[in-house]
Order: C-alpha cells, then structure tokens, then sequence
C-alpha cells in the first residue's frame, strides 16, 4: 500500500524533468503506485505539504466556527457549536426522541464504513466505535440540516434560523475544508431522509463561485446520477471542473516553450480575454478570430474570503486524487493560469474589465495568486493552454508584430498623422492662393480649421481602448429573545474584529462581559465617583432609587446571551454593575448633549477619555441592556432619548439641518441596548413622528441634521426582466464609464440608496455617506456584528450588511476609493489604501441580505435596458481624447477636398 509521504513526493515531482523521464520509461513499480492512487480517490487526507505553508500562513486549513467530522472536533474555540449541532438534530426530527434514536441505529453500520475513510488514523485510535458513530451522526444531520436551511428556507422565521444565522458565513466557509469533510455514505443517508436534491446543493456552491446571481431555473444542475463522491468537497470539485476532455496535446511540448506572459502582453498580442457562459474551470481555450485577433476564454471566478478559501482547498484536494499522469489536475491548472497572466496591478485591472475575476482588490489578488503558485501542481489543462498560445504566437508572430507597434504607439500615429495633415492642408491652401481668389470668409475657416488642428497635436495621454448525550432545545423559543440578547461576536467576524481590534473596550467596561479586565480598572473609580455626582445634580436619595433599581436588575440579567460568564456572578454584585454603568453611561451621554460650561472635575475626566468611551459604548459585546439605560433616563429629561439619537448620528459626523429637525420615533419599540438603537434608526425603522424643537440642547452646535426616517416597505425583487443571469461586478469607475454619476444621499438611512434615470444618457446612484473614521469605523463593524447575530432569516433586510457590501462592490483599487471621496459619500481621515483593505476585508465575512439584492437586480436591469446607449456612452467617453485629436484631421480633410474641387471647377 503506498503511503502518503510516497504521493506527495510523486506529485511534487511531476512537471520536473525528473518526473518526465520517469514517466517516459518508469518501471510497473511505478505504474503500480499510480494504480494504488486510484484507491485513495475515496480518502479524507490532511492538507499537502506543497500548500500547507501558505494554507497555514493565510488560515485556510482549519475550521473557525464548525468542526465536521473528528480531526478538529476537540479543538477549544469549536466547541460552542457542538451544543448548536445537538440542538439542529433535535430539530431536524422535530423533537421526537423516538424517530431520532431509531435513525441513530441505521448510522451505525455505515459510520463502521465511514471510518475507513479518513486518511490520517493517528486520530482515530483514541475514538471508540460508538463515538465515532455519535460524531458522525450528529455533524451529518447538522451539516444536511443546514444545507437544506440555506436552499430553502430564504422566508423562514423558525428558531433554527435565529440560531444559526450568526454562524452562517463561517458554516459556509468551513463545511468546504479538505480537513473538515464527513464520508459521503453519510451525507447521502441524511439526504435520503429530505426531499433535498443534491443538484441544488451544487447550483448553491457554483453561484457563489462564479460570482454571479443565477435565475431559479438555473439552481439545478444535471448531476451523473451514478458518480459517488467521497465528501462534499470532491462533489462541488467535480461539478466546478466539469469532464474530462480527450487527449489532444502531448503532456509537455516536444520543444521548449515560453510560459511567461500577463494580461497586458496579451492585450498587445491581439488577444482578447472573455469570460466563459459556464463554471467548468476546465474549460479554457483559444481561438482564432481574424487576421489580427484571437480570444482566450477563461471561467470566471469570484475571489472574495471564502471562495478563496475553497479554491484552495480544492487544489489541495486535486494533489491527492489526481496523481495521475493522465489527469487534467482543473483546479490547479486553472489557478495556475490566473497567476501566469498576473505580473502587476495592471494586469488584474484588465481581468477584471473582461469579468473573468471578481472581489478581492488588485492589491491582494495580485498577492494571493502569487503567493499559491510555487505551491500548485498544474496538469494537462494547463499544458494544453500554454501549448495553444506558444502555437498562436509562433503562427502569427507577422501579426502580432505589426499589431504590437499599432498598440504601442497609436498616439504617436495620431500626432504624425494630424501634422501631416496640417502641412498637407497649408500647401493646398497656398496653391489654391496661386490660382484663385479666396472670399474673406473661406480664409477665416481655413485659419479656424489650421488653428484647431495645430492645438489638438498636442493632445497628452490618448488611450485607445482595444480589446447518546443530547440536550433538547424546546420549540417554544421566540424570536423577540433572540433580538433582545446581548450576543457575543459572530464567528464570521471574530478574525476580522480582532485583528482590527473592534471587540474589546479599551477604556471602559459596560456590563458584565469585561468586567474585572485588569486595563480598564482605572476607570472603575471613575464610575463610582460619577454615580454620586449624579444624584448630588439630580437632588434624589441614591439609596432609595438603587432599592427600585433592583427589579429592573433582575430583568437585565436574562438580556446576555453567554451565560456562563453570569454563573459566577451574584445577584448583588450584578445589580451594582449595573446601577453604576447605566449611572455613567447616562451621565456621560447627558453631559455630551447639553455641553455646559462648568470647570467641574467631570468635564475634564469626561473629555480625557472621550474617544475610549465614545468607541466603546458601542461595541457589541460592552452593553448594557436597554432597561438599565431607560431608568436612568427616566430620571432625567423626558426627551432625553431624542437627545441622544441625535448626538449618536451627531458623532456618525452627520449634521443637523435646522429645516429637518425632527425624527421618526416608534415609541412602542425597545431595542435591546444602545447599539440596537443606533441600527434601528440608522437604517430607517421609525413609525411614529415626533417633532423635536428646535430649541433642543441637542441641537445647539451641530447643525445639518437630515431627519425623518421612514418606516421601510418590505419588498421581493422583480421577475419582470427576463435576466438569465445578473452580473455582481462594477466599480465607481465603470459606473462612470456607463454614465452612472455617483451621488451623496442628503439622509443618513442606510436603506436610502436607488438609481434614477436623469436623462437619455445619464443616470444618478444615490448613496447614503458615511464618516470613515476611527470610531466610526469600529461602530460599523459592531453595527454589522449586530446585524448577523439579532437576524431571524434571510428575510431580514440586513441594511448595514448591505450597505457595506455595496461599499465594496464600488471599490476596486484605489482610484475607486478617491472617486468615492470626491463625491463625499465617504469623508475619510484614512488613506484610499487603508479605506480599501478596511472595506473589503470586512465585506467577505458579511452577510447582505435583500437590500443588497435589490441593488443588484436594478443595476442589472439599468445595464439590460439602456445597453445600446451605455455603450455608445463608453465609446465616447473611453476615446474622448482621441475623437478630439482625430476631428481636426477630418476637417482639414474635409477643408482640402473642397479646395481641390474648387480648383477643377476653375479649371473647367
């Protein structure tokens, strides 16, 4: 039997020259190897040494929210899933201990089977039979549970979508590990028990790759019904690469041929990129054209967090399956080519124009792609290409030649050609001078005409553009609990929330999840003394409102979700907590608001720490819940709370207008904290109107507020256009290329972004603006945490989600972040780079909802609509440049061939 050292070294040898001679004359030992590799194609293998370093570098080996299967299901930050998977079993059979143990003793016979599919069996020597059985019983019925919620249930407001919609970019990024995969036996088990089709499943993965939004028609895909996977993984690879194609290129060319070439040399070439109609990454090829042209045409690829993520696996996965001399190795190969055509930021621009690659920056695909190819191992596709390119260039190197100095030097054409014209035009005038008299008038055009073209010579920068222990969890949980709970971080954020350090305060502690951390222990005696300078202003006895205060304490408890860190929390000691961060945070917020002028001790310590406290009163998991914070409140002014969602939108660095000084307010609505509060208003969730006058505190100094936030209208996306398929790519700078002009919203509602038609030609996108600051940017991360953790379903609207992934939809490189500035829907104290890795770094790891679909559908149904005037409008504003360069020719030209006509007619 071979082992997995000997495979590795087999593919890592294949390509080399070694490899080749060996493949040429290798001994029936060898060939033997290769049979045996065939038995491994139904293995679960570890990741391969080849790309282990920069899987490892880059985290695309090991699981952050889910462990599937037994090589990650001991690892500490996993485990808080393991009790979401029981509670998905017991859903999955809808409660009926009686159905789900008999099931449970059908697994058993195949979970034998299972085991024998993991490759590395270190790790199951320590895990009994009837363990291995309840793992693979509990992640196949939660791994199909979700599979079909992510199909189905786009309208469904159940418990289970409440509880597993904070996991679910992570579910959806782990369930494709090469190392975090369940036998297949076991995965078609659980789907035989749902009316759940497989094909569906592939529809669902492909569309996330090809990063396109598919019809409902085209979810379904035709599926060999015999073909039997070894895991999930191995079936979305197989669907992705399509079939194996005839041998119709020797496996290395008999000569040696140039590999090296990019985009851009492409482009020079005559070669044109285009996207393929389909998402078999096996298929590339190139034709020819005409004389002058070819197209290369690659699969398109959506490169954002987890697709990267999955390609790479599956990569991994094709070394260890595909070890063959024969194979086609699709993924590696693909990936392969995509980092031959990229040498520079340039060269990702012009993918990116033809729609091949889509997400990700220039900046870091570029490293992406560099960084995996030394570690893939490119098979026949790939050879088949290069071989197919070195024939083209070869064939037409005439061709291309000529060709290569019209691109290169097509302005310099331009510049000859209108000086030669210009000569040409004054030798004909004054020959016409010699035989005939010429009107005042006809010298005044002549001279406009010379004057015009000898300006236009000069003309810079012309670009032509060519080319059994099981907890029950009781049906009768509410949603309304779930929106109420103060929640952790999601894991699908928690990597990006903590490398940008947007989870921990670093100035103060409000409530119970970072209570006690040594850091924020100075500002502890300054709660305390802001507690009794509180009461010492209001003129009430502190004792007699902390004895009314405790109720409300023992209902504040229930509002936090991790409710292990209250287990070694006294009733007394949390209502302290309590009556003292609401104290401060009212306090604070009040002392913001009204501004006074006192020297007081308090406004100095207030304004000593007022970026900490601002940046951590709204962090997701340090707040306090909403109770706590409308006691206080109450014992404040009665509008109190309109004061302070105008100084929460004040320090978004929003204005207050002195014509709009009111807000929407829904008083029967109770958010769960002040951060919920934000949300609610922010995206426009307001129902009841009241007026604030203008004579408010919270009005003086910040003028410029744009209020009236209106309820939103739920909303479906039409199926009136009959788009086959909706493209998701654009930038700000293609939108002004189709004469989309972008616009600041003049509201601060989140949901307020929609395209209007201006003219024939012209068309507005609205967006709302948002101040990128520091502790702007923290509390948009938050908002977005928010977002995922309090959503029942993909009902939601998820607007900040939405609004962020917008954002990064318009943003490509850096001249996309400056026109964005410009336009002042993003005010910035950030640099374009550090707004463009903040934007799409976070974007990835989001989960926009019908907000997000909705902007998607209008602008393709622009594009569909209005595409014969975009392209006449791109034309023109692609060539503007060299029209104006080229117009002066055609009218002296125009100027010569009147006077030459006037000359015959004299003559005659």
């Amino acid at each position: 039997m071979v082992v997995a050292s000997d495979i590795e070294h087999m593919i890592y040898r294949r390509g080399t020259e070694e490899g080749l001679e060996q493949h040429n004359g290798g001994t029936k030992e060898e060939f033997a190897v290769e049979a045996d590799l065939l038995e491994n194609k139904t293995k679960i293998f570890r990741f391969p040494s080849n790309l282990r370093r920069i899987g490892a570098e880059r985290d695309y080996i090991a699981p952050r929210t889910v462990a599937i299967g037994p090589y990650y299901r001991r690892e500490p930050e996993l485990q808080a899933m393991e009790e979401v998977k029981r509670k998905a079993v017991n859903y999955f059979f809808q409660e009926s201990a009686q159905e789900r143990e008999a099931t449970y003793q059908k697994i058993i016979p195949i979970a034998r089977k299972a085991r024998n599919y993991y490759a590395d069996t270190h790790v199951l020597d320590g895990i009994p039979e009837d363990e291995f059985a309840s793992i693979m019983f509990i992640d196949g019925c939660f791994l199909v549970q979700f599979i079909d919620y992510m199909i189905r249930a786009s309208a469904e407001t159940s418990w289970f979508a409440s509880m597993i919609q904070p996991y679910m970019i992570g579910i959806t990024r782990d369930m494709m590990l090469l190392e975090n995969q369940i036998p297949w036996p076991v995965i078609k088990f659980f789907t035989a028990l749902r009316p759940l089709m497989m094909g569906q499943i592939i529809g669902f993965v492909t569309s996330c790759l090809s990063g396109r939004i598919l019809s409902k028609g085209s979810f379904v895909l035709d599926i060999d019904q015999d073909y039997q996977p070894s895991h999930l993984l191995c079936l979305t690879r197989s669907c992705i690469v399509g079939r194996k194609r005839a041998m119709d290129a020797p496996f290395f060319p008999d000569e040696t041929v140039q590999a090296y070439t990019s985009a851009m040399e492409l482009a020079e070439m005559g070669i044109k990129l285009k996207p393929t109609n389909n998402t078999q990454l096996s298929d590339m090829n190139i034709v020819e054209d005409s004389f002058f042209f070819a197209t290369l045409s690659l699969p398109p690829l959506s490169l954002d967090s987890i697709g990267a993520c999955w390609l790479v696996n599956m990569a991994a996965f094709e070394m260890w399956t595909e070890a063959s001399w024969t194979d086609d190795c699709s993924i590696n190969s693909y990936l392969a080519v995509m980092s031959l055509l990229m040498s520079q930021e340039d060269d990702i621009g012009e993918l990116r124009a033809r729609r091949i690659i889509q997400g990700l920056s220039n900046h870091r695909a570029l490293e992406f792609f560099d960084g995996l190819e030394p570690g893939l191992c490119p098979g026949r596709a790939y050879y088949r290409l290069i071989i197919g390119l070195a024939e083209y260039k070869h064939k037409r190197r005439v061709w291309i030649a000529i060709y290569r100095i019209l691109y290169n030097h097509i302005r310099t054409i331009i510049k000859v050609v209108s000086v030669v014209g210009v000569l040409v035009g004054i030798f004909t005038d004054i020959m016409a001078d010699d035989t005939t008299a010429t009107t005042p008038a006809r010298v005044r055009q002549l001279q406009l005409s010379k004057n015009v073209a000898t300006r236009d010579i000069n003309v810079q920068d012309t670009v032509i553009n060519i080319g059994g222990n099981w907890e029950e969890l009781r049906p009768d949980v509410r949603m309304q609990q779930i929106k109420s709970k103060i929640h952790r971080f999601p894991s699908s954020l928690r990597r990006f929330g903590t490398e940008g350090d947007y989870i921990v305060p670093r100035t103060v502690a409000l409530g119970p999840y970072y209570n006690g951390k040594p850091e924020l222990q100075a500002m502890e005696e300054v709660k305390s003394a802001v507690v009794g300078y509180f009461f010492l202003e209001l003129g009430v006895s502190q004792q007699a409102t902390y004895e009314r205060f405790k109720p409300i304490a023992r209902e504040a408890r229930v509002y936090y979700a991790d409710t292990k860190v209250l287990e070694g929390i006294p009733d007394d000691e949390f209502t302290a907590m309590m009556f003292a961060d609401g104290c401060f945070l009212v306090q604070y917020m009040d002392h913001m608001i009204n501004l006074r002028g006192e020297t007081s001790w308090l406004r100095s310590m207030f304004h000593a720490h007022y970026l900490g406290i601002e940046r951590d009163m709204l962090l997701l998991e340090n707040q306090i819940p909403w109770p706590v914070i409308e006691f206080f409140t109450s014992l404040r002014e009665p509008s109190l709370l309109g004061d302070i969602i105008i100084y929460m939108f004040a320090s978004l660095g929003t204005s207050l207008s002195k014509e709009h000084l009111f807000l929407d307010i829904n008083k029967s609505y109770r958010p769960p904290h002040l951060l919920g509060l934000l949300v609610f208003y922010l995206v426009g969730s307001g129902k009841q109107a009241l007026e604030i006058p203008t004579s408010s505190k919270a009005s003086r100094g910040r003028p410029g507020f744009s209020g009236a936030l209106s309820v939103i209208e739920s909303f479906h996306i039409s199926e009136k256009q009959p788009l086959k398929e909706m493209q998701v790519t654009t930038s700000a700078a293609e939108l002004k290329e189709m004469g989309i002009k972008l616009k600041a919203s003049k509201s601060m509602r989140l949901s307020d972004i929609g395209i209007t038609e201006e003219g024939p030609l012209i068309a507005n996108l609205s967006i709302p603006p948002w101040s990128m600051h520091s502790v702007q940017a923290c509390w948009l991360v938050n908002m977005a945490a928010f977002e995922i953790c309090t959503a029942t379903g993909f009902n939601d609207e998820y607007h900040v989600n939405s609004y962020i992934c917008i954002i990064s939809l318009l943003m490509n490189q850096e001249e996309d972040v400056h026109e964005l500035r410009v336009k002042h829907i993003l005010q910035s104290f950030f640099g374009n780079k550090q707004t463009l890795e903040f934007i799409k770094g976070m974007a990835p790891n989001l989960s926009p909802g019908p907000a997000y679909g909705r902007f998607i559908a209008d602008l393709a149904t622009y594009k569909h609509r209005r595409r014969l005037r975009i392209a006449i409008y791109r034309f023109f504003y692609n060539n503007a440049k060299t029209v104006a360069a080229v117009l002066p020719i055609i009218g002296v030209l125009v100027g010569i061939f009147k006077t030459v006509l006037s000359l015959e007619q004299k003559q005659q």
